[in-house]
């Protein structure tokens, strides 16, 4: 089972996965883009190398972080990932909805069984960005664009996988409701 936690930038899915882990050691954790040694060198020199990258080169090295993790997949039976391929659908890019899809599709990138939505609401999500010290943080109108974005590719995904979305202003709340939704192994 492929099992995905998606949010907007600041809505708790790597804190919730970090608790959750220990509790679901029959499960292959990984974070999306990166997962593997190669991916994370590829996130990491976008996110820390030259800032002046085109949006084309940073959207092409984030395809191939993720085309690397993509072997992983195939070869694990149960994996959660921190992001996938919804996150790609859901940033803003140069391609719409319908062709990142296509293009991540015909490339075989694995759709996930079951999307988690860790819905926060947009000034919640960049308050806590701000609180846990982020350098950079977009302003408030990026995290509401951001959150429509999502809106749109899960409404585009509901025919194609399973989709339940989760409240996130509690973190224990989160937590119980990702513990029922990701099972035990």
């Amino acid at each position: 089972m492929y099992i995905v936690l998606e949010g907007i930038d600041g809505s708790g899915k790597t804190s919730l996965l970090q608790a959750l882990r220990p509790e679901r050691p029959g499960y292959l954790f990984v974070r999306e883009p990166g997962g593997t040694d190669q991916g994370e060198l590829l996130r990491s020199w976008l996110e820390t190398g030259p800032s002046n990258h085109s949006p084309s080169t940073a959207w092409l090295i984030y395809m191939l972080s993720r085309s690397i993790l993509q072997d992983t997949l195939k070869c694990q039976a149960n994996v959660v990932s921190d992001r996938s391929l919804v996150s790609a659908l859901a940033y803003p890019s140069a391609f719409n909805i319908e062709d990142h899809y296509r293009i991540m599709t015909s490339l075989e990138f694995k759709i996930p069984d079951l999307v988690i939505y860790l819905y926060t609401p947009p000034e919640y999500a960049r308050q806590r960005s701000v609180l846990r010290g982020d350098t950079d943080v977009p302003s408030l109108e990026y995290f509401t664009a951001l959150d429509n974005g999502y809106k749109a590719a899960l409404a585009f995904l509901k025919n194609k996988t399973r989709v339940a979305q989760v409240p996130n202003l509690s973190f224990d709340t989160a937590l119980e409701s990702l513990k029922v939704l990701i099972p035990s192994l």
